[in-house]
């Protein structure tokens, strides 16, 4: 009788520990298919940054952190305010633009699939703030994922994938929109950079493996295409490059170059920036200034490094994932040259991204980690 027990015991105790083992693999198969909830239970863990954005001594970061201000202060990072009441589990704060006393918010969904950017779920949001508490103001709902925002005056101009929109702020709680652009072949309108010549405004956004678009945005009503400057041209025939990160320091705009991920380490592995002459906007002209293969750092998750810049007293920084920034000085003649490597986060963080405070701090954050680091560029 007791053997009986015993053997029934054991079949119970084994049927149970099956039965938990396939509902653990199937709970796990669960997550890891289903893309958008295996990112939410991850993201809702790493809570990285995104981008960051100078404003004086203050910095806001965003992304899955939502948006956090920051005062910049003997080289620490103080956090003054934060709100990601906004993300609603589908919301990620990306580009972030400043005017006196707002913040203007472009925001994505982090689900997949640029065929879906037009469907409930994936569509981008504007999200408008008080600066000085980051109070929402208002929010509107856009037809795709935003990926950047930047502000020339009254002009609000968002990038997404797809299309770029321009908006009158001289309401700033209400941006009434002024413009749509819609690509008729698929297009991810990456970053920005405005400036302004000769009475006229431009605009500049990087394409990732697509290039450059240069428009006249002067008319906000009727923006015009001006010419695209295609990456294989400026480097030599390379088609496995990309860009995605471009600051306007008039006569020149700077921009990112990076890899694409099947050829790290290859022949086509060219890091570094792309450097666009727009004094003579008939005749814009492109050079490529490499980063030495000697200091290539190794890959990490998402899309490739260099892909963060600021500039700051004639120097540019990059991003450079483990390896901290890469730093390029501005010579005279508006040349490039390699300045080196530099450190951080003294540690092995992934830095991404970056931006450069009025007191001259370099401030980075971490792809995964809701941390932020400074640097004293003075020392």
């Amino acid at each position: 009788m007791n053997r009986q027990i015993h053997y029934k015991n054991k079949i119970w105790i084994s049927f149970i520990v099956l039965s938990f083992v396939i509902i653990l693999m199937f709970c796990i198969g669960y997550v890891y298919f289903n893309v958008p909830l295996r990112t939410q239970i991850y993201r809702s863990i790493f809570k990285g940054n995104w981008n960051l954005v100078a404003d004086g001594d203050t910095v806001y970061a965003t992304g899955y952190c939502g948006i956090r201000k920051y005062l910049i202060k003997n080289g620490e990072a103080d956090v003054l305010a934060e709100n990601e009441s906004f993300l609603n589990h589908r919301m990620v704060g990306n580009g972030a633009a400043v005017k006196d006393g707002y913040i203007f918010l472009a925001c994505r969904s982090y689900l997949p699939g640029p065929d879906k950017n037009d469907k409930a779920g994936y569509e981008g949001k504007l999200v408008v703030m008080h600066k000085s508490d980051l109070k929402i103001l208002s929010e509107f709902f856009l037809p795709s994922k935003m990926n950047d925002a930047t502000v020339c005056d009254s002009i609000l101009l968002l990038s997404g994938i797809n299309r770029f929109i321009l908006f009158n702020i001289n309401t700033p709680q209400y941006p009434q929109k002024l413009s749509e652009h819609k690509s008729s072949e698929y297009k991810e309108y990456q970053g920005t950079a405005v400036w302004k010549e000769n009475g006229r405004r431009y605009a500049a956004f990087t394409l990732f493996t697509l290039g450059i678009d240069i428009w006249d945005i002067t008319d906000n009503t009727n923006p015009k295409f001006l010419k695209n400057i295609n990456l294989s041209d400026v480097c030599g025939g390379n088609k496995n490059i990309q860009t995605l990160a471009i600051k306007a320091h008039y006569p020149y705009l700077f921009a990112t170059l990076a890899p694409m991920h099947n050829v790290y380490f290859k022949k086509d592995d060219v890091r570094g920036v792309i450097r666009l002459d727009v004094r003579n906007m008939q005749d814009i002209r492109a050079k490529a200034f490499y980063i030495p293969r000697k200091d290539y750092w190794e890959p990490m998750p998402g899309d490739s490094h260099p892909k963060s810049i600021d500039i700051y007293n004639d120097n540019i920084y990059l991003s450079a994932a483990t390896s901290g920034t890469a730093v390029f000085k501005i010579k005279k003649n508006g040349d490039l040259q390699y300045k080196g490597l530099m450190d951080v986060s003294f540690g092995n963080d992934q830095i991404f991204p970056i931006c450069v405070t009025k007191s001259a701090f370099l401030v980075s954050g971490d792809w995964n980690w809701n941390k932020i680091h400074v640097k004293n560029l003075k020392n």
